[in-house]
């Protein structure tokens, strides 16, 4: 019903969509139910998007559709914090992004953080962010010390794209809330690159120090991973902690970075350096691309596809976005890894050992199950 809602919104002749509207407002034997409502209604609402209309104005052309419309509006309000199906739960997200952002940031803000499974969580997060409201920013940082990683790459990676969103992110690193840690080195640059002086000046303030640190210092500090005795079987915890969600064993299904079986040209030593300088080379297929669309939105990720009606990115693990070419501002490459700098700071000498013992002993048995995270049986047998 959504899909069928859309496509008759974003026809040139809207006569069929305000049939549609009209169908599902009007009392009688054949009322459609809420879930059949609130469906036609997110469908209608993605198909005027980008057109000279939208589902406000629809509303406003009957009185019926728009109690209605508020009726619907007001119980998924209600329902969505306290709905137990996650599935349910996102239904009713999708609907809330149909409201004006005064009536449903109240529930939407209270999802990031909660006791919701991280898919709502992230959801939530990604409708607050669609109203591009200049409170967006207030709201998402105030729960930040609640988010869990995932939440918080979605929320750092969602204020970063909008210039007045941006400005009390930045504030909020500069009082401690916010750990500089969160903002990769991508971003950094982009930042200090900033068209906005104020962000400008507060990125060099944050970053620039941190920013001109030498990944050669790093990759020395860690040398002396290179002379301990490593341990495979930890090693391979370390690659499920660490590199898993981006990362495969001997397949070519690999998300965001690339295969790592494909190291078995690599030493130990060569192996170090692209962890911890994972831009000292970058494959042209992992490297960032920003794309600046006409409202200034920005957006960053992997180029998977490329169309002549728009370009999509992989931003991260399940999360990917096209944005249509007329929509496209500006296009540039980063010559800047999807992976990101710092991954000292989660990983000891020894964690470097073993997760470098595991990597360099995988290479060994290509013909194992595609994407394993364990070491191959035979090197476990021999334990």
């Amino acid at each position: 019903m959504s899909q069928l809602a859309s496509v008759a919104a974003s026809r040139s002749e809207r006569s069929a969509a305000r049939r549609v509207l009209d169908a599902i407002a009007s009392p009688g034997p054949t009322t459609a139910g809420t879930t059949v409502r609130r469906a036609v209604l997110v469908g209608l609402a993605a198909g005027l998007e980008g057109t000279d209309s939208s589902l406000a104005e629809f509303l406003m052309d009957s009185s019926v559709a728009a109690r209605m419309f508020d009726d619907l509006l007001e119980h998924a309000c209600a329902a969505v914090v306290s709905e137990p199906e996650s599935h349910r739960q996102l239904e009713l997200i999708r609907f809330l992004r149909c409201g004006s952002y005064e009536r449903v940031q109240e529930p939407l803000g209270s999802l990031p953080g909660s006791a919701a499974p991280q898919s709502v969580q992230l959801a939530a997060v990604d409708a607050l962010t669609s109203f591009g409201n200049v409170q967006v920013a207030k709201a998402m940082l105030k729960h930040w010390s609640r988010y869990l990683p995932a939440v918080r790459r979605k929320v750092v990676q969602e204020l970063l794209s909008r210039s007045e969103w941006a400005l009390p992110l930045l504030r909020s690193i500069e009082s401690g809330t916010v750990p500089r840690s969160e903002i990769d080195s991508t971003r950094r640059v982009m930042l200090l690159q900033h068209s906005t002086a104020t962000i400008r000046t507060l990125a060099a303030d944050l970053f620039s120090e941190h920013t001109a640190s030498s990944r050669v210092e790093v990759v020395a500090r860690y040398h002396e991973a290179l002379s301990l005795n490593g341990n495979r079987q930890r090693g391979a915890q370390v690659y499920v902690r660490e590199c898993a969600v981006c990362h495969r064993l001997g397949t070519s299904i690999h998300p965001l970075g690339p295969n790592l079986l494909l190291s078995s040209t690599r030493d130990a030593e060569t192996l170090l350096a692209n962890i911890l300088d994972p831009n000292r080379y970058v494959d042209p297929q992992y490297i960032q691309y920003v794309v600046v669309d006409r409202s200034g939105r920005v957006y960053t990720g992997m180029v998977v596809s490329e169309t002549e009606n728009g370009i999509t990115l992989r931003r991260g693990e399940n999360d990917q976005i096209t944005i249509p070419r007329r929509n496209i501002g500006q296009l540039r490459g980063t010559g800047i890894s999807m992976m990101p700098e710092g991954f000292e700071a989660r990983i000891t000498l020894q964690e470097m050992t073993d997760l470098i013992a595991f990597l360099l002993e995988a290479q060994y048995d290509r013909g194992t199950d595609p994407g394993m995270t364990e070491p191959p049986l035979k090197a476990r047998e021999a334990r």
